[in-house]
C-alpha cells in the first residue's frame, strides 16, 4: 500500500551477514537507526524485521522438521523489552546473561524451542510489582466507555419504537451448511419474532407476512409470537438468505439491514444486536 518500501536492501544484508557469535546485535542496532531516520516506518517495526531478520533466521535455521522460524523475528524487541523490565524473573526461567545479553538470550531460546519455552518464572511476593500505576493502585476506570455510557442518556428513541437484534442462534441457521431448505426441520422461514404486543399494534398475527426495513434496506419476513421478548425487541437469525438451485434467497439476508458505518467507534463493530428498524403489513 506504499506505506513502506517493499525491501530493505542494507538491513538484509546485515541481517544476512552478522557473525552467529553476535547474532542479532548488529540487525537490531541496524533496524533502529533506520527507523530513527525513518520515524513513519516505526508503526511498521515488526513487519520489517519479519522481511529482514526472519529471511535470514528462515536460511540459517531452516529444519524440515520444525516451523519456519521467520516469524519469530517481530519478537526480539518484545524479547528485549522483557529481560530489561524483568531480568530476576527471566534468569529464574534458565536464561542467562547480563544486561546486555539476557534478552537475546531469552530470544534465541524461542528460536531454539519452537515446542515453546519458560520465559519467566515468578515468585508469589512479586505479585504488587505487576501494579505499574505509580500510585500502586487497580485503575478500573476507561474514560472511553465511561463516556460512551453517558451517551446513552442522548440516545434517540427509534423511530417506530422497535430495535432489531440481528443474528439470534437458532436450531437450523447452521451458516452454509443448510443449503437444502428441506434439512430444516422447524422454522423454514427464519421468522421474525417479536412480542404479542408489538405484532397486535401493528395488526400483524402469529405466521402473517411482513416487511421488516432500516435506514439500509427492507425485507419480506414471517412474523412468529414470542412473549419471551422484551416489548419494543424483534430478533431476526443468522445463516439464512442463500440460494438453493438457482431459486430465490430462502430467509432473511440480514445483512441487508445493517450498514457498517452504524457501529462502535473504537472498535469499529457493526451495531448487529442494535439496529432500530419498522415493522409493517406489507402493502397490496
Amino acid at each position: 500500500m506504499g506505506e513502506i518500501p517493499r525491501a530493505f536492501p542494507l538491513l538484509e544484508r546485515v541481517a544476512e551477514n552478522e557473525p552467529a557469535a553476535t547474532a542479532p546485535f548488529a540487525s537490531l542496532a541496524a533496524l533502529g537507526a533506520t527507523l530513527a531516520a525513518n520515524p513513519k516506518w516505526a508503526p511498521f517495526a515488526a513487519s520489517i524485521a519479519y522481511r529482514t531478520l526472519g529471511r535470514a533466521l528462515r536460511t540459517a535455521r531452516a529444519n524440515p522438521d520444525r516451523v519456519s522460524p521467520a516469524a519469530a523475528a517481530p519478537l526480539l524487541a518484545l524479547a528485549l523489552d522483557l529481560a530489561r523490565r524483568e531480568p530476576e524473573a527471566v534468569r529464574r526461567a534458565g536464561h542467562r546473561g547480563n544486561r546486555l545479553t539476557l534478552g537475546v538470550a531469552l530470544f534465541r531460546a524461542i528460536l531454539d524451542r519452537p515446542e515453546g519455552t519458560l520465559m519467566t518464572r515468578h515468585l508469589f511476593e512479586d505479585t504488587w510489582s505487576f501494579l505499574r500505576h505509580a500510585d500502586r493502585r487497580i485503575h478500573l476506570e476507561i474514560p472511553e466507555m465511561l463516556a460512551a455510557l453517558g451517551a446513552l442518556r442522548d440516545e434517540p428513541e427509534p423511530h417506530d419504537g422497535l430495535v432489531l437484534c440481528a443474528g439470534e442462534r437458532r436450531a437450523y441457521n447452521a451458516n452454509q451448511i443448510y443449503r437444502n431448505p428441506a434439512w430444516r426441520k422447524v422454522d423454514p422461514h427464519g421468522a421474525l419474532r417479536m412480542h404479542p404486543d408489538d405484532a397486535r399494534a401493528r395488526g400483524l398475527a402469529d405466521g402473517a407476512r411482513a416487511v421488516c426495513g432500516s435506514g439500509q434496506g427492507e425485507l419480506e419476513v414471517v412474523v412468529e409470537i414470542d412473549e419471551g421478548l422484551r416489548p419494543g425487541v424483534v430478533v431476526l437469525p443468522h445463516g439464512y438468505g442463500q440460494r438453493y438451485r438457482g431459486a430465490a434467497p430462502v430467509g432473511p439476508q440480514i445483512n441487508r439491514l445493517t450498514t457498517s458505518e452504524h457501529c462502535d467507534p473504537l472498535a469499529r463493530t457493526p451495531y448487529h444486536k442494535h439496529v432500530p428498524v419498522t415493522v409493517r403489513a406489507p402493502t397490496a
